[in-house]
């Protein structure tokens, strides 16, 4: 029960409700691993283009 005092009294009552997922890290792992990848490979675009003009 939560109970705020501010001029009036309000009282209520929360429920929390806990869930868990087994395979959501999988997706999220296989998802930072793709973006980390393609960040890299833009790099080393970037950084043969510098190198070609030099």
């Amino acid at each position: 029960m939560i109970r705020a005092d501010c001029g009036i009294v309000l009282v209520g009552s929360v429920d929390v409700a806990l869930t868990s997922s087994t395979g959501g890290t999988t997706s999220t792992l296989v998802v930072l691993v793709f973006f980390i990848l393609v960040g890299a490979l833009l790099l080393r675009r970037q950084f043969s283009a510098l190198r070609r003009r030099s």
